[in-house]
């Protein structure tokens, strides 16, 4: 936080001029009636040149709706002239200041979150397509696998039905134990082997 004082004041005495003056400003004292430029309007030129600098309205003008407007448009504080002390000012432009800094610092957080959050949903995404990808790659491996096996299967199964030595006997129905195994349940009930 700034100290309570002295604070350095670059006075203008027109819109104009103090649009040319904005760089380097820890905040501005506007007030709503100056030559080339009345009201809110006044208020909207800086405000749009200087989004990031915070704006104390300081004007003659009591008027509350004016002010709440005037807060709800991004002002910092509404003081009318004639009813704040030099004390009461230099509380509000610190304050300012220092509101200012938060919201700066709150809308940079937010826009850190957002693009975390698009980047989550990105990589969210990015993960159930390559989940999508595996499982149509074993639904394609597991159907040409199956296709194969069910042949060897039956093959298996014939060659089983003619004389065979032991050794013959126990290695065939090995093989057609293997492809039937409950690791292949489509492959268990193909109907080409017979018992």
């Amino acid at each position: 936080m700034r100290p309570a004082g002295p604070f350095e004041l670059d006075w203008v005495d027109s819109l104009s001029k103090g649009l040319k003056r904005l760089d380097g400003k820890d905040a501005i004292l506007l007030d709503l009636t100056l030559p080339d430029s009345i009201g809110l309007d006044t208020f909207r030129k800086i405000h749009f040149e200087a989004p990031a600098l915070p704006i104390i309205v300081l004007t003659g003008n009591d008027d509350d709706a004016l002010s709440s407007k005037a807060l709800q448009e991004g002002a910092q504080d509404y003081l009318v002239k004639g009813q704040v002390s030099g004390q009461i000012l230099a509380r509000s432009i610190r304050y300012a200041i220092e509101r200012k800094r938060i919201d700066e610092a709150l809308i940079s957080e937010i826009s850190k979150h957002k693009k975390l959050e698009s980047e989550l949903i990105m990589a969210k995404e990015a993960a159930e397509e390559a989940v999508k990808a595996k499982a149509d790659f074993l639904a394609n491996m597991s159907h040409e696998l199956r296709t194969p096996m069910n042949s060897i299967i039956g093959f298996t199964s014939l060659l089983l039905d003619d004389s065979l030595t032991p050794d013959q006997k126990e290695f065939l129905e090995g093989i057609r134990n293997g492809g039937e195994s409950p690791s292949n349940p489509d492959q268990r009930h193909t109907g080409l082997h017979q018992d």
